[in-house]
This record gives C-alpha cells, sequence and structure tokens, in this order.
C-alpha cells in the first residue's frame, strides 16, 4: 500500500516547525539590531515584546533564541524604521 502524495508534507511540517523554534540563533545580530533602532529611537523593548525574551536577555552571550524569534524581531525593527 502506497501513502497518499500528501503525507510525505504532512509529516514534514513538524519537524520544520521544531527546527524554527529550536533556540540555537546566538543574539549578537540581535543584540546590534536593537543597539541600531534604539539610536534612532525606537523603543528596544518594544521590539522585544511578546517573544520570550527582554533586552537584557541579548547582553547574554551564551543567550540563544528561535530562528521564529529572531526573524520577527528583524521583522519589527525593519517595520518600525519604515
Amino acid at each position: 500500500m502506497t501513502e497518499p502524495k500528501g503525507a510525505a508534507i504532512a509529516t514534514a511540517a513538524p519537524a520544520e516547525t521544531q527546527a524554527l523554534d529550536a533556540a540555537v540563533f546566538p543574539v549578537f545580530l540581535l543584540q546590534t539590531t536593537v543597539s541600531r533602532c534604539a539610536a534612532e529611537g525606537i523603543d528596544p523593548e518594544a521590539l522585544c515584546r511578546g517573544l520570550g525574551f527582554v533586552v537584557a536577555d541579548l547582553d547574554d552571550p551564551a543567550c540563544r533564541v528561535s530562528f521564529r524569534q529572531a526573524s520577527r524581531l528583524i521583522r519589527r525593527a525593519l517595520q518600525s524604521r519604515a
């Protein structure tokens, strides 16, 4: 018996979601992004709000966030500057 064509896609989605949510992204880029935004008058706490970390967490070199968290912060920063 063969699996339906969509079955492979359905089983791949949870793995992709786990990869996006794994806390493996170093925060150096986010720290730089937040610092630059703050210099332009954008509230750094607002960029981090609801993402599961605060600005002070970005000062910890051992801190890691997920790709999803990082991309949301970067997207917010870009939208704030527009």
